[in-house]
Formats: C-alpha cells, structure tokens, sequence
C-alpha cells in the first residue's frame, strides 16, 4: 500500500463515519476536526512516510516527495472547501437572505426596492446580536479541537465579504435607496463591523 493510497482509505472512513450524522453542519465539524488533526500532523513531517511508521502502518510504501506534497495541498485545499461549508451553514439562519441576494444579484435584478429595504433594515437590527450567537456555536463545536479561532475568523471575513458586496450593489444600482438608509443611520459601516468582530478573537 502506498501512502497515496492509505490517504484515500482514510478519507473514505472519514466519510462513512460522518454520515452517521444526520445534521450537515455535525458531519462537516466531524470531517473537519479529522482533517485538521491529520494535515497537522503531516505539517510537523519533512519526511512523510515517517508518519506511517509512527501510527503504527509499517506496510506503507515511500511514494514520491512531489506526490506527497501534491497529496498535502489536495488535502488543504478540501479542508478549506470544508471550512466554507460549515461557515456558510453558521451564518444561514442570520444572513442566508443577504446572502442569497447578494449572489443571485445580476445587475438587471427585478428585485422589489421595499424588499431590499427591509433586507437592510433588518441587517442593521439583528447583526451584532447574531455575530455573537454565531460566534458563541462556532466555540462550542470546535474549541475542544482548538480550531475555534481559524473558524470564526473565516466566518467572520465571509460576513464582510458578503455585506460589502450588498452594499456596493445598494450604492451602485439603487443609490436613491441607498442614500435614504445612509441619512437614517440603516447602513452598518464596516468598520464598526470589524470593532465587533476583534471581541471574539
């Protein structure tokens, strides 16, 4: 068996353990805190089939560095895709209106203005209450594995990505709207979004 290989028979137990699980956000936080344990270990190794001999898999073969390293960033680059997906299931209940418009938005929207309106007033109403109880779920699922801090501080820069999108979309195609909210203090600035944030870091 190769390590390329016993990488795979890895990841496919991943899986089917997860799938125990009813809830996807409980079988990616499973999937991710496997994943992390794993890349962590694999970061502290210059040389990689070191770490079968140390989990006890004497049968592994060396496969190549190039291979490994490939093996290394494909592992990355899924535990990151991985991390998305729970942050976008963290800020749904909050923000998947926002964020729905903001990536179903095509420029030439038919979108009713009282309904981006009320997407706008309701931001500004709710966000900080929501930021914390997002912030406190993102803790309790993950702080056990100390990855806490990595996940919110995503899920936070996805919120800012998104409410800057919505903004520039208020400011560029409804600037009449835009302007109304601004005087009545509807738009959060995102600095005072990046104050709140730094509570939680």
């Amino acid at each position: 068996m190769t390590f390329t290989q016993f990488i795979q028979e890895w990841e496919n137990f991943i899986l089917i353990q997860a799938s125990i699980f009813d809830i996807r956000k409980e079988q990616l936080v499973y999937e991710i805190v496997n994943y992390n344990m794993v890349l962590s270990i694999l970061s502290a190794q210059t040389h990689i089939p070191l770490v079968a001999e140390r989990i006890n898999i004497p049968v592994i073969y060396q496969d190549s560095s190039k291979l490994c390293s490939d093996l290394v960033k494909e592992l990355n680059k899924r535990y990151k895709n991985m991390i998305n997906q729970v942050c976008l299931e963290e800020l749904a209940p909050f923000f998947e209106r926002l964020i729905s418009f903001t990536n179903c938005f095509t420029g030439t929207s038919n979108t009713n203005e009282d309904e981006i309106m009320e997407l706008s007033n309701h931001f500004a109403a709710t966000w900080k209450n929501s930021l914390m109880v997002v912030a406190v779920d993102i803790k309790k699922l993950f702080a056990p594995s100390y990855i806490d801090q990595e996940i919110k501080e995503v899920c936070m820069s996805m919120l800012i990505d998104y409410y800057r999108k919505f903004v520039g979309i208020l400011s560029n195609h409804y600037p009449v709207m835009y302007s109304k909210l601004v005087s009545k203090d509807k738009i959060v600035d995102i600095h005072q979004i990046l104050v709140e944030i730094k509570k939680y870091r």
